[in-house]
């Protein structure tokens, strides 16, 4: 059986990344047939469906894991663990096999109200070409790359989102997501 070598890991990354810029998408503010167990995801889908709109990624860096405190490279914690932001240049020599992606939906970006999917995109068209698109100004929703069907989740004028991604490119391309609201 074949293994990807580090080398292919990383260069997937780094391809990966190049691919901004990258759109996270909040849609379906309608509910589940059972909102307390939403339906599980569809690979085969192509673009979200009733869309609330589009946010750019402003924070997008490759990493890797971290066990040490290192002042070399800004370090983050997702999920418990320590990753190290690397930048392009220093990938190879780093294993830098992950696409990090954070991205704030402040509470007025878009209308306000439930949401319980989110959608990673690349290649997303407008003719607005801002940081905010509502559906109407999406010409071309581009490559849906994730997509996560959620319980409801309330926005509101005192919650402001992060959506943060982990991209692993291991054997398979894998991805972690971590989305934070004020408790």
């Amino acid at each position: 059986m074949a293994i990807a070598t580090n080398v292919s890991r990383v260069h997937a990354a780094l391809q990966f990344k190049s691919q901004e810029p990258f759109y996270v998408s909040l849609g379906r503010p309608e509910p589940w047939e059972d909102d307390s167990n939403p339906p599980k995801e569809d690979g085969s889908i192509t673009q979200m469906e009733s869309l609330i709109g589009f946010k750019k990624a402003k924070r997008i860096s490759l990493a890797r894991e971290s066990y040490v405190e290192e002042p070399d490279y800004e370090s983050i914690t997702y999920k418990r663990k320590n990753y190290a932001l690397i930048p392009d240049e220093d990938a190879y020599a780093q294993n830098a096999r992950y696409v990090y992606l954070e991205i704030q939906v402040m509470n007025d970006d878009f209308p306000q109200g439930e949401f319980r999917q989110v959608g990673l995109h690349t290649n997303v068209k407008s003719n607005e070409g801002k940081e905010i698109l509502l559906p109407e100004e999406v010409t071309d929703q581009g490559f849906l790359q994730f997509v996560t069907n959620r319980r409801p989740q309330k926005r509101n004028q005192n919650v402001d989102i992060t959506i943060r991604y982990l991209i692993n490119f291991t054997n398979d391309k894998q991805l972690s997501e971590q989305i934070e609201t004020p408790s």
